[in-house]
């Protein structure tokens, strides 16, 4: 259609092995639509999970210079909750281009994280033999923000936004930083002492989970007439991406076998190689074909 435009991106994220040893891609998938007021006029997103089931879709990944189209699994396949998402009427409105510098990129130490967690295991596994019944008061010490009865985290959480964005502006000349890693302990040795800068790490855990609440929202919908004329394509695609297990059943998520020999191991000296989707086909004509926006994705390989 002359005046309708889609810009598709395609990522490969590694998904394991099957039982017989090959490596498995989850390719994800990010349409962005333009150019109609409403799904009626991208033929191709109206049933898409549908489409894929009833005509096939490949897609062709490269690595270095080797490529390989593979076809996509159509078993987790759930039309009719597509259909039930979305209709010809649901709204399509401009993709957005959002200014990430007018934003807070909020990040905690996931080493640090992993080294508490490791090492709260490992005492509360050594209590066990020792009956030491403060312990777990101990571990827990860190992680709470109290003052008496009055909860504290609220204003630690202030707190911490104003520095880190004053950090990601560079107006105090360091830029965005978290606080340093400590070395995680080799699984099989016990840590003698609880590793350093546990409350900054469970801040910034904390702010990274708890959104803070829109300004000026307007009241949510009422009716389901009203919730259609609020949420628009691109709006219930972001949405439903913290719902994992419906991605693969909407075909945005498809589930596809890397081809022996295509993925060689990586490179002694340490570099990656790459892994990227070059081409989605489907086995229908597409009514709009996407520009297909190429993201690699960087890999190890033993």
């Amino acid at each position: 259609m002359a005046d309708q435009a889609v810009a598709l991106s395609a990522v490969a994220v590694p998904a394991g092995v099957t039982p017989t040893g090959q490596l498995r891609v989850n390719v994800y998938l990010s349409p962005r639509l333009s150019g109609a007021a409403t799904l009626a006029g991208f033929p191709d997103w109206l049933d898409w999970p549908g489409l894929i089931q009833r005509h096939g879709l490949s897609v062709t990944l490269q690595c270095g210079g080797s490529t390989a189209t593979v076809p996509a699994a159509t078993g987790p396949l759930r039309p009719d909750i597509w259909q039930a998402i979305f209709t010809p009427e649901t709204i399509v409105q401009a993709y957005p281009s959002p200014q990430y510098s007018q934003r807070l990129l909020v990040s905690y130490p996931v080493q640090d994280a992993l080294t508490f967690v490791k090492y709260a295991y490992q005492q509360a596994a050594t209590t066990v033999l020792t009956g030491d019944d403060g312990l777990l008061s101990r571990l827990l010490e860190p992680l709470a923000f109290r003052d008496g009865a009055e909860s504290t985290l609220d204003n630690a959480l202030s707190e911490l936004r104003v520095t880190m964005w004053q950090q990601q502006e560079g107006d105090n000349g360091v830029g965005l930083q978290a606080a340093p890693s400590a070395p995680v302990a080799p699984p099989a040795r016990l840590a003698a002492a609880p590793p350093t800068g546990i409350q900054d790490t469970a801040t910034r855990f904390a702010l990274y989970h708890r959104l803070p609440a829109a300004p000026n929202r307007s009241p949510l919908p009422s009716s389901p007439g009203d919730l259609a004329k609020l949420l628009d394509f691109h709006q219930v695609l972001g949405s439903l991406a913290a719902h994992p297990p419906l991605l693969p059943a909407l075909g945005l998520v498809l589930p596809v076998e890397v081809p022996a020999g295509l993925c060689p191991p990586s490179p002694a000296s340490g570099s990656y190689l790459t892994l990227a989707v070059t081409a989605v086909t489907p086995g229908w004509p597409w009514s709009d074909p996407p520009v297909l926006g190429q993201v690699p994705t960087a890999f190890v390989l033993g």
